[in-house]
């Protein structure tokens, strides 16, 4: 009886609504319904295997431990948040003057234009400011988003605004490094002495080697792009 009930839990969860079920969140359901621990049973993702293929646990292939409890029928409900998720913490990752070019506002009669090595400016201008900046055209742009609010963005301007960036970098064969930077909205507030401490759970590694560095440290970091879009796969 128990797999039944266990089953239509997530039914119940889908059948309400559109966002997937994380593991933990339904692990959580399970023991407030007496539902979960089963003896005999170590891990709920295990248990859940044994129920396919009405029931499924998808993760992210390069973050295992962000895993979506699926239906048979549901399964890219998992894989557009994984895709969203990554989507995010590469903006995210981004040198700040990096993506505000890509969403800075307009200033009639100048065109916004990005410097393609360190410190990565840019600027309005009506001509590139030196052989270095490159134009940042409207169309691959989204004007309006604030820079420090990726979290709060929709998912379509992630989505789009992501693979604009993608596409400019790689049509103009541009390589630029990812510097790792506070964020905020993730961190615990820490003592004044002491080390900054980030949740573990639905973060990126990027985020994890920031936040194990001794403060002035961090903020001083550089990492290649190619490391960087390694890294910023989220946990």
């Amino acid at each position: 009886m128990t797999k039944a009930e266990i089953i239509s839990k997530a039914k119940s969860h889908y059948s309400n609504s559109s966002e997937p079920l994380l593991l933990s969140d339904f692990g959580k359901l399970l023991r407030n319904e007496k539902l979960w621990p089963v003896e005999g049973k170590k891990k709920l993702a295990e248990y859940l295997e044994e129920m396919k293929p009405d029931i499924d646990v998808v993760r992210d292939g390069s973050a295992p431990s962000y895993a979506v409890v699926v239906l048979e029928d549901n399964r890219d409900i998992a894989e557009q948040a994984i895709k969203i998720r990554q989507d995010r913490s590469f903006l995210r990752s981004l040198p700040k003057s990096v993506l505000i070019a890509f969403v800075a506002n307009e200033v009639p009669g100048a065109r916004i234009y990005l410097q393609t090595k360190p410190p990565f400016r840019y600027q309005h201008s009506t001509l590139p400011p030196s052989d270095d900046y490159i134009e940042v055209p409207s169309g691959k742009r989204i004007s309006g988003l604030h820079a420090d609010e990726v979290l709060e963005w929709r998912v379509e301007a992630v989505r789009d605004l992501a693979a604009k960036v993608r596409t400019w970098l790689e049509d103009n064969g541009v390589v630029i490094e990812f510097v790792s930077r506070a964020r905020p909205d993730t961190y615990i507030t820490p003592e004044p002495t002491a080390r900054k401490v980030i949740p573990t759970a639905g973060i990126s590694m990027l985020e994890r080697l920031y936040s194990a560095q001794p403060l002035g440290v961090a903020e001083k970091m550089v990492i290649p792009v190619d490391i960087a879009l390694l890294l910023s796969k989220t946990y």
